[in-house]
């Protein structure tokens, strides 16, 4: 009995909250709906803003927009039904009201009797977890539906595109500079294409732009100087070789070049400011006149590329060549120009004749043994000559000795303490690995989304017993 009247207690009381609005004479404004719709939108923004900075993968924020989207959806049916209707007659509120009062007892009684179970546990609400597990699944799906197609169509560079772009989605670094290795091997050799394979090298070293990395991105801006996320990266790479100077040049050319609404900016300046706070640096004395409209990084003068264009392939490539010899005959003449020998080693890199880059680097190097970017040219090409370009291939013996030379001369050279880092890894010298990547971490901005990867592999590390 004591039961029943419990349970006439409850149903009076949502009684009395159901009925309070059919019985009043004028109906609130409904402004609920609109509110949430706010909300969700202010919720949208946020989980972009969370994005960007690294404080969500994309696969996190992907999962949440779509969570908040629904949301929204039924948020902004809600609104425009509530503008819609209007407030119920007071006969006819009478009449519902009663409908209410006498059927909504009875109902709930009769599917309690059929239906009720007391003891039956409540259903938990499926897992945020569970859903980041499904879309997780579902990308991976998705990847290896690519991967198939890129095998049975290894020609095609716009399957691999696809396939580039969804590996970078899943933060898949290295398989996804691979891919671009390919599309870039397959004759797609543009500027963004060659940005976007030097930025999955960065990420999947840790965020530490390698000397593959930088190579891609002077490609890219021998194609198109203004190339924004190449001209990003190359001021890294100044800033990780320990040219805070010629980072903020390059970042305050890029940022004089952008359109104000470009979506790289608010990253941009935030380096700028913390850059140039770490070094004590006037920005403003740097900033370039807004007459200068110039990029950070030279390239072709616009008469250089039209003549090059009108040549045909064997033509531009007898015209390379015949420069390149020349420099070689006046350089056997004259073996103390340090520059001439800089000059002919990339030359040669950018021939693709690797063995003589490496002897035009050495003979450099004993003029300037010390020089920091000597160093990783000298390194990049042995990488590029012995295969060793790729994230996951064995570094070549001949390139860890370059790279410790090049921490001996600067104790905190990003490139190096990543190199020798994976160096003891492949070597299966965990604790040596963790040591090198933990005095990386230590030079990096506390902020910086690179972070995130290095501190991933660290952990790693630390689980393995290193």
């Amino acid at each position: 009995m004591t039961l029943w009247l419990v349970l006439g207690a409850m149903t009076a009381v949502a009684l009395a909250l159901l009925l309070r609005p059919l019985l009043a004479r004028r109906s609130r404004p409904a402004a609920a709906e609109a509110h949430d719709v706010e909300v969700y939108r202010q919720q949208l923004a946020e989980i972009v803003r969370d994005r960007d900075r690294g404080l969500l993968t994309e696969s996190e924020a992907k999962a949440a927009e779509i969570e908040i989207e629904r949301r929204l959806l039924r948020a902004a049916d809600g609104a425009r039904a509530a503008a819609q209707r209007k407030a119920p007659g007071w006969a006819k509120s009478r009449v519902t009201a009663g409908a209410i009062a006498i059927l909504l007892p009875v109902l709930a009684i009769a599917l309690y009797v059929q239906q009720g179970q007391p003891g039956l546990p409540g259903a938990p609400f499926a897992s945020r977890e569970q859903e980041r597990g499904r879309d997780v699944a579902a990308l991976q799906a998705r990847i290896a539906e690519l991967q198939a197609r890129v095998e049975a169509a290894p020609h095609d560079a716009d399957a691999w595109l696809v396939l580039a772009q969804a590996l970078r989605g899943a933060h898949q670094f290295a398989a996804a500079a691979d891919a671009f290795a390919q599309i870039v091997a397959l004759g797609r050799s543009d500027a963004p294409i060659l940005a976007a394979q030097g930025e999955m090298l960065t990420l999947a070293a840790g965020g530490v732009v390698t000397p593959a990395a930088r190579a891609a991105f002077q490609t890219a801006l021998n194609r198109e100087p203004r190339e924004p996320r190449a001209r990003y990266y190359v001021g890294l790479a100044a800033l990780q070789a320990g040219e805070p100077n010629q980072a903020l040049d390059v970042w305050l050319a890029l940022e004089a070049d952008s359109a104000p609404d470009a979506p790289w900016l608010p990253i941009l300046r935030q380096r700028i400011r913390e850059t140039a706070a770490q070094h004590d640096i006037d920005v403003a004395a740097r900033r370039p006149a807004p007459a200068d409209g110039g990029a950070a990084i030279p390239g072709p003068s616009a008469q250089d590329q039209a003549a090059a264009e009108a040549m045909s392939p064997e033509d531009r490539e007898r015209m390379i060549r015949g420069m390149v010899d020349r420099l070689a005959a006046r350089l056997a003449d004259e073996p103390d120009d340090l520059t001439g020998w800089r000059r002919l080693a990339r030359s040669y890199s950018v021939l693709g004749e690797h063995d003589k880059a490496i002897d035009a680097y050495q003979k450099a190097l004993a003029l300037a043994p010390e020089d920091r970017d000597l160093l990783l040219d000298y390194g990049e090409a042995i990488l590029a000559a012995r295969g060793g370009d790729s994230p996951d291939a064995p570094l070549p013996p001949e390139f860890v000795p370059v790279m410790e030379r090049l921490l001996a001369v600067d104790g905190k050279n990003a490139v190096a303490l990543w190199y020798l880092g994976l160096a003891a890894l492949q070597a299966n010298e965990k604790a040596a690995a963790r040591d090198y990547w933990e005095r990386l971490l230590v030079i990096m901005p506390k902020d910086a989304p690179e972070r995130a990867v290095l501190e991933r592999r660290i952990a790693a590390l630390a689980e393995d017993g290193g």
